[in-house]
């Protein structure tokens, strides 16, 4: 079984290793560039022409450009400190409001009837 696996492979390998690269056959020549993408290369500009078209307008439009980020970048921090600070209120009114409900509960357990009868904490209370 192995020797007819050995030779069937060998007769699919043959014709594959006829086809191989010959480096002196002819090649076909590369594609040259329609006139549209000749035109549309030529307007590129190259990294010295960039450099060379900066001028005094487009370094103060950099600059504004660079200050209205930052001025964003300030607005977004105050507003994130704002949600950090509420949420900062809103935990600790939360952590007051079981406290409370905690001691009435405990009192509650004691046989104060009066706590027994108030209703639960609301941390809106005490925010």
């Amino acid at each position: 079984m192995v020797r007819i696996l050995l030779i069937a492979g060998a007769l699919v390998a043959t014709p594959l290793l006829a086809q191989a690269y010959d480096p002196n056959s002819p090649q076909p020549a590369p594609a040259s560039p329609n006139p549209g993408t000749q035109a549309a290369n030529g307007a590129v500009l190259s990294a010295d022409d960039m450099a060379q078209a900066k001028t005094a307008e487009g370094d103060a439009q950099y600059q504004a450009d660079r200050e209205a980020y930052m001025a964003a970048l300030a607005q977004h921090d105050r507003a994130v400190n704002r949600t950090d600070a509420r949420w900062a209120r809103q935990q600790a009114a939360y952590a007051d409001a079981m406290a409370a409900w905690r001691w009435q509960a405990a009192a509650c357990k004691r046989g104060n009837q009066r706590a027994c009868n108030m209703p639960t904490p609301n941390p809106a209370d005490f925010y």
